[in-house]
This record gives C-alpha cells, structure tokens and sequence, in this order.
C-alpha cells in the first residue's frame, strides 16, 4: 500500500470522528475566522470570489463558511467518506459540486476557476510542484491562490500528534513521510513556479484549544472568542523570533499570468 493509500484510508476511517470536531460550534467559529482571515488580501480586491476549486476539501465547510461569496464551488478530495459526508451537508445548496478523485486526475474544466483554496493539503501530495502546475491549467487569468498548511517551526504539533496516535492505539499516520513547510520553504516553491505573493505570515497560536470538548455549547463558543481575540493579539504583537510558535502558515498569491489563449469551459 502506497503511502497515499494510507493516506486516504485514514481519513475514510476518521471522517464520522474528524466531521463530528468539526461540527462543534466553537470549531465552526474559529475556522470560519481562519478562512476568511486567511482571504484578507483577496477579499480587499474583490467581494466576489467567482467560482472556487478546493483542493483535498474533505467535506467541504469552506463552502459554508464563504456562502454568498462565491458563485461557485468545486472540491475535489481522494476520501469517499469525507466526499459522502460533504454530499449530504451541501446537498441543499446546488452552487456546490464534490468530486471523488486526485485533484492531479480529476475531470475539471480548463481556465475555469478564479479562486483555489488549499486548506492543510498540500503537505498530503507527494509533488507539490505537479499540483501547482495542474491548477494553472485550472485557473482564469488573475486567479488568486491561498494556502494554510502546518508550521514545521512548531515541533510541539508534531509530538502531539505522536501522543494521540499513542494514547488512541491508532495506525501510525503517513504524515512523518510527508514533506511539511516552513514559511520560507513555501515562498520559494511558489516563486520558482512564477506566482506573484501577495501575503505570507506565520499565524495562530491558540487554535489546538479547539480540540478541548467542553460539556456545553456555551462554553465551547466563549472559548472560541477568547481565542480569537488572543490570536488576534499575538498576530498583531508577536515578536519575529517567537513566530515559530504559530500553529500554521498562511500564504495569498497571484497566479502567473497566461500569455496563450485558452477557451473557458463551462463548470
């Protein structure tokens, strides 16, 4: 079994488990900020964001927590689980459209999408280069790219994700063989691939609280404001030298500018 294969396998065995977290109303408010924070530099361009392809989608909340904003939204994901999940969430909105498949192989029409969101998947494809080239294929003229993936500075995620593998007697997950970026490693992929960074900043030092189940919903909510307004504060004020700290990278770009004409299919 490739590691991909395990990759895939895990998450159909977690969804039910990882869709219930994400679910909690607390979660759902920490990661709508982290989105529509992370979509700062593309929201001051533009308030509409056109039609939106997510990359390893799992089931989609992105799509719930941008409704309005798009006129569109494709996710594409390799996880049949996280795919049926996200089917029955967004089966009432028919703005939304989830594919089973490897975003390197899906059938997706060509200079099509504005906007690509890859949130905590790109560390997940073993060629992250391979990715980027497929989704200028992908993309319209002026598409912008917006990236949130792990921060290897903070070693503390790592060894807490080596506890819970532990503690729950679990499969070991493949992600110790995927490569997972510093900031400065991210930049330099995407420059070598000609894309124009419009932002890129280590951020979010509080957000592992959202894994704390409180026994109400109340409290999950007032735990989820305390830490947005903590993050906010240390975003703000947090010192270079202490930015390892971060839970995650965040990373706005332009995509290179097409110099041949392609014909816009229709999604």
């Amino acid at each position: 079994m490739t590691d991909t294969d395990k990759d895939k396998a895990m998450f159909n065995r977690i969804a039910q488990e990882y869709a219930r977290q994400e679910m909690r109303p607390g979660t759902r408010i920490m990661r709508r900020f982290q989105l529509l924070n992370a979509l700062q530099s593309v929201l001051q361009v533009k308030q509409q964001l056109g039609h939106v392809l997510d990359i390893g989608c799992g089931f989609a909340t992105p799509a719930q927590y941008l409704l309005g904003l798009y006129q569109s939204y494709t996710g594409v994901d390799h996880s049949a689980e996280m795919v049926q999940l996200g089917q029955d969430i967004h089966r009432n909105n028919t703005n939304v459209r989830l594919i089973l498949a490897d975003v390197l192989e899906a059938d997706l029409p060509v200079a099509s999408f504005d906007l690509v969101l890859s949130i905590k998947s790109l560390h997940h494809f073993p060629d992250a280069e391979a990715v980027l080239e497929r989704l200028k294929v992908l993309t319209r003229n002026g598409a912008h790219l917006v990236i949130i993936e792990p921060n290897s500075r903070n070693h503390l995620h790592s060894f807490m994700q080596w506890v819970r593998t532990i503690w729950k007697k679990s499969e070991p997950n493949p992600a110790h063989k995927q490569h997972h970026f510093k900031k400065e490693e991210l930049e330099t992929l995407l420059r070598k691939n000609d894309f124009e960074i419009l932002d890129c900043r280590e951020r979010g030092y509080f957000t592992q609280l959202n894994r704390i189940e409180l026994p109400w919903h109340t409290l999950s909510v007032c735990l989820a404001h305390l830490t947005l307004l903590l993050d906010r504060c240390c975003d703000r004020f947090m010192p270079p030298f202490l930015r390892f700290l971060s839970s995650h990278i965040v990373l706005q770009a332009r995509f290179p500018k097409k110099h041949t004409y392609e014909t816009v299919q229709e999604i």
